[in-house]
């Protein structure tokens, strides 16, 4: 027999979503450093090589420096896009979570619950929560959409990054090899 009230289980719950929440939030932060030391390395190993280039007229094959300087640029670029793509998931996460809370206040009105204030001595009538609660829940349906947009720009954005890295590492090896 479960001995436990609803208290308890909200009491649990709470705890759960903190440490949840706190975790997603260190796992961010420690991506953000990953992917800013990235971009870092990709933008400063390409500066290196921009910089102590010196032309060759034996040079077998001279667009493999062009191309690799080419996939460097792509990967940087994409690097920083993906992190403004990100900053705008961020926006509309916290919009997300603003509008669920004040949805939950609405629900918790609409069973009678609590009144919500809206003036000096004016509270929401039944009807008008009603309409804030039809509206919030197409909102919410709005900022998921478009989080879900931003979520695929930010994972396409990363194949492109990623494998413009390693294929210009591949092109820097094969130079290297060559003697450049």
């Amino acid at each position: 027999m479960n001995n436990t009230t609803p208290q308890d289980e909200e009491l649990r719950n709470q705890e759960f979503t903190e440490s949840y929440n706190i975790l997603s939030r260190k796992h961010r932060e420690e991506q953000r450093k990953f992917d800013y030391f990235l971009l870092g390395v990709t933008l400063g190993i390409l500066a290196l090589s921009i910089q102590t280039y010196k032309p060759d007229y034996f040079l077998s094959w001279p667009f493999l420096i062009v191309l690799f300087w080419v996939l460097f640029l792509t990967s940087f670029l994409m690097g920083m896009y993906r992190q403004e793509q990100f900053n705008k998931f961020i926006d509309n996460e916290k919009t997300k979570l603003n509008l669920n809370h004040y949805q939950h206040s609405l629900e918790l009105a609409e069973k009678g619950d609590i009144s919500i204030k809206v003036g000096y001595d004016q509270y929401l009538s039944p009807q008008e929560i009603d309409t804030e609660l039809r509206g919030i829940k197409d909102d919410n349906e709005r900022v998921s959409d478009t989080m879900a947009k931003f979520q695929k720009r930010i994972s396409a954005a990363y194949q492109v990054q990623k494998w413009s890295f390693v294929s210009g590492l591949i092109i820097y090896a094969i130079l290297r090899t060559m003697n450049f």
